[in-house]
């Protein structure tokens, strides 16, 4: 009695929740399932297998010197061995072939393999991919084809129970079901804003949907939290709003046409808005670049931005990727506080093509770096140049670089500061080879 209590009510739970038919009849008793939504969303959802080279890396000798290790060539084919990777992906238009997964599931690729839920296989041509905001669009030839639609992920709300859709180690159409645990998370792979959530999210998951109990895309689930490669309840999704504009600038255009603003900020903490007598959310300018459309709008530093054309802006991550996704050319309506009072300033979008402060340095090319400061646990400060986004195919893409990386040496020299990095590389023609912190761990990278 007890078990079919608790069940009644979970089923009154999940009806009021969401207007999707989850109680099904069994034996003449309701239960709620997720059955009746999952046969029509999971023939859109696909398997994703690629083909990759195995790529050159750096390690420490004996004395801890760096030295190249090269995958030998296979003696039988002569020919450089690859690896394999496994994702998944979702149809996003039925018609024209389109799917949806992340940028490394498919990154450094030299085949591309798509299974459908129905058996049907096809190889698959790569539209495009943006690796800052890990989204990339595959289009494959078949027809009778399923697709997804997407939710407005802006409505989502600490508590919303969705389901991750993948094939975790290999085990296709694995369904997981959580909540929304958290919004707005940040500080995981580079400039994202994350959904936060406890549907499990395992290595094989990359690419897959993350889906609201109406059977749309909230999601595009993306990252787990573990030290052990498997998950422990904290998985992460870029939400859709942002995964729909990256894949729709892809399938038109290739490749992102980012804007810019032209400011370096940071986020309004608590002490700093109590300490500065502000209430609410912000990003606080520290600095305005000259020559952009910041210093043509007469932002100034120390002004807090806390709207863009409406929306709130919570934080610098935030403001980034709000600009980084906006058309160069359009106009950005601001909403500032600035000697406490509130000002609106209209700004015309930069293109950050023409912007990368680092372009007239080969090596650096295609970065867009930020100083990187914090205290770590022990005490110690730790200093470098923190990567923000890295453009596709430049030679910094190509070493492997990606967003969230933080520079600390380059060609053996502490790297401190942006400033720092600039002039070590602006007098390297051939190698750059940078000693970088990634998640928990050190890699060495060569920019060639």
């Amino acid at each position: 009695m007890k078990l079919i209590s608790l069940l009644s009510a979970l089923t009154l739970s999940l009806t009021l929740t969401s207007q999707a038919h989850l109680p099904v009849s069994i034996n003449q008793q309701t239960l709620p399932s997720l059955a009746p939504i999952l046969k029509k969303i999971t023939p859109a959802v696909v398997n994703v297998y690629v083909e990759k080279d195995i790529p050159v890396f750096w390690a420490l000798d004996k004395e801890g010197t760096p030295h190249q290790i090269t995958p030998p060539i296979n003696p039988l084919t002569g020919k450089k061995p690859t690896t394999l990777a496994e994702g998944t992906g979702a149809i996003i238009d039925a018609n024209k072939g389109y799917v949806i997964t992340n940028a490394h599931v498919v990154d450094h690729s030299k085949n591309i393999l798509v299974t459908l839920k129905d058996g049907r296989r096809a190889r698959a041509h790569l539209v495009g991919q943006d690796n800052g905001f890990d989204i990339a669009v595959l289009q494959i030839s078949l027809k009778q084809l399923k697709a997804l639609t997407f939710a407005d992920s802006g409505n989502l709300q600490v508590g919303d129970f969705v389901t991750a859709i993948g094939s975790p180690f290999g085990l296709s159409q694995s369904v997981t079901t959580g909540i929304v645990s958290a919004l707005h998370r940040s500080k995981i792979e580079g400039t994202q804003n994350f959904i936060q959530t406890d549907a499990s999210i395992n290595p094989g998951n990359s690419g897959g949907p993350l889906i609201n109990l109406e059977g749309q895309v909230v999601g595009i689930n993306t990252a787990i939290f573990t030290t052990n490669n498997a998950n422990i309840g904290i998985g992460f999704a870029i939400p859709g709003n942002t995964a729909q504009q990256v894949a729709e600038q892809l399938i038109h255009f290739g490749h992102i046409q980012r804007g810019m603003l032209g400011v370096m900020g940071q986020t309004l903490t608590a002490e700093l808005a109590d300490a500065m007598r502000i209430k609410g959310e912000g990003v606080l300018v520290t600095e305005v670049k000259p020559d952009t459309p910041a210093a043509e709008a007469d932002i100034k530093a120390e002004d807090i931005i806390t709207r863009v054309n409406g929306n709130v802006i919570r934080d610098a991550t935030e403001l980034h990727n709000v600009f980084s996704l906006s058309r160069p050319k359009t106009t950005a309506h601001l909403s500032l506080i600035r000697d406490n009072k509130v000002l609106t300033v209209a700004v015309k979008v930069g293109d950050a093509r023409y912007m990368k402060i680092h372009e007239r340095i080969p090596m650096l090319s295609g970065l867009r770096l930020q100083n990187f400061n914090e205290l770590e646990e022990s005490g110690d400060a730790l200093e470098g140049a923190l990567i923000m986004s890295v453009d596709d195919h430049s030679k910094a893409a190509l070493a492997g670089l990606t967003p969230g990386d933080i520079i600390l040496q380059a060609n053996h020299h502490a790297v401190h500061s942006v400033k720092e990095l600039i002039q070590i590389a602006q007098h390297v023609s051939s190698q750059l080879l940078l000693e970088v912190m990634r998640g928990e761990g050190k890699v060495f990278l060569v920019v060639s």
